[in-house]
């Protein structure tokens, strides 16, 4: 039985090779999983926008001038569902909010 002294290097083990398997294989599927998180927030951003424009139409009515805050919070929503659309249709792997800051 060899002493434990004499065998102290270390062993790395090697993954196991599947083969025809692309490395590509697995990020695609997580792609698949972040589209379907940010459909679900694209939904309800849509939901957000449409409320934002009913509020924003109604402040216009009464008082007359635009709500600065709804307005920039259409901006804001309006750009982040640029951002989704852009990843949602492979013309960028940039990730919206929450997986990087808004612009």
């Amino acid at each position: 039985m060899p002493n434990s002294d004499e065998n102290d290097e270390e062993v790395t083990l090697q993954e196991p090779i599947i083969k025809d398997a692309k490395p590509a294989d697995n990020a695609i599927w997580m792609r698949l999983l972040y589209m379907v998180i940010l459909a679900a927030m694209f939904a309800l951003a849509e939901a957000i926008l449409v409320l934002a424009a009913i509020l924003q139409f109604g402040w216009l009515l009464f008082a007359k001038k635009r709500n600065d805050q709804i307005a920039e919070l259409g901006g804001k929503l309006g750009k982040w569902m640029h951002a989704t659309a852009d990843f949602q249709t492979a013309r960028t792997e940039d990730k919206p909010f929450p997986w990087r800051d808004l612009d």
